[in-house]
């Protein structure tokens, strides 16, 4: 692995350790995969439904933006939008498959909203 590539994985799972516990996917397994995206974004998450283990995938535009220090509030806010799919993505996953009943989605949408609860719950305010 480029040393660039190493530190810019180094620091972004320092953020995602913090975020992780927040949004409670302690139990997730999350790794980092470089990886060419196309279109105007420089990471995308790739949820395996329905285990939980989240692939963050970056291309060199991101390592660009880890280089100038100045992106790196923009790239953590990246960051956290691509974990945040780790909640959301087995709602969308089950709602995409057309075969899906309306008491399977109703249990995938009470899964979610109690993960949201338990985030808000944690918060103690």
């Amino acid at each position: 692995m480029k040393k660039k590539q190493h530190q810019f994985e180094i620091w972004a799972k320092r953020i995602l350790d913090k975020y992780e516990n927040i949004l409670l996917l302690g139990d997730h397994d999350v790794v980092f995969k470089r990886h060419e995206i196309s279109g105007d974004a420089y990471m995308e998450h790739a949820f395996h439904y329905p285990y939980k283990t989240t692939e963050i995938r970056y291309d060199e535009r991101a390592l660009k933006d880890f280089e100038d220090k100045k992106n790196h509030e923009f790239l953590r806010k990246v960051l956290v939008h691509e974990l945040c799919h780790s909640i959301t993505d087995p709602l969308y996953n089950t709602a995409y498959d057309r075969f899906t009943s309306k008491e399977v989605l109703e249990n995938e949408r009470e899964r979610l909203t109690d993960h949201i609860a338990n985030i808000i719950l944690r918060l103690k305010i």
